[in-house]
């Protein structure tokens, strides 16, 4: 008997490895690596369906497509260009579904989620976004400039800029909770806005720019 306990072992740990996750539900991006190395990201939801497709809910445009699993490789198909129209190793650590790139280009790069109950309400992201915010570094095509003495007051429908206590611009705001842009009208530009821990940032890649603010 004790020289089948090995081989039981090795049986019952390879069994444990190839047992396919259970996908199916709704999950929360919670943190990305590629390198080894930390990376920002928006918020990033995915639901499988048991019928083969799955739907995503992102900041940059929301997406829907068909996956495919294979003892623990998972395939997914869609119009994304990025993560969700290749390969990746799919396992589930004590609830955390952790992607590991199979494809080239992606094969440093390391996704994990954890389970969610339901989409956030898109008043979550208004509250965090009101209220007074100094403006404390530009950067710029990657040149970085110190500000002082300057302010975004933000509500959901108005905003205002002040420096040294006197108002130099405002005006009304629209803001698409879904996709996480602001536009402010007097400027007629979309910029991008993201929390990343304390900060919020706002950024418009056409113009190479990036606002870096911090609650006053």
């Amino acid at each position: 008997m004790t020289k089948l306990l090995p081989f039981i072992l090795v049986f019952l740990l390879a069994t444990s490895c190839t047992e396919p996750p259970e996908l199916v539900g709704l999950w929360k991006l919670d943190h990305i690596s590629i390198d080894m190395i930390p990376r920002d990201s928006s918020p990033v939801f995915i639901k499988f369906e048991k019928s083969g497709s799955f739907s995503v809910s992102r900041a940059n445009g929301d997406l829907i497509g068909l996956y495919q699993l294979n003892k623990n490789d998972l395939y997914f198909s869609s119009t994304d260009k990025k993560w969700f129209d290749t390969s990746w190793n799919a396992n589930i650590y004590q609830g955390v579904l952790v992607l590991k790139g199979l494809a080239y280009g992606y094969r440093t790069t390391e996704l994990k989620f954890v389970r969610a109950d339901q989409l956030p309400s898109f008043d979550e992201f208004i509250e965090a976004l009101s209220g007074r915010w100094e403006l404390y570094k530009i950067e710029e095509k990657g040149k970085e400039q110190e500000i002082n003495n300057m302010q975004f007051d933000i509500s959901d429908q108005e905003y205002a800029i002040t420096r040294n206590d006197s108002i130099i611009e405002k005006g009304s705001i629209l803001v698409d909770t879904r996709h996480q842009k602001i536009n402010f009208a007097n400027e007629q530009i979309i910029w991008k806005a993201r929390f990343v821990w304390d900060e919020l940032r706002l950024e418009n890649k056409e113009l190479g720019i990036v606002y870096r603010l911090r609650k006053h």
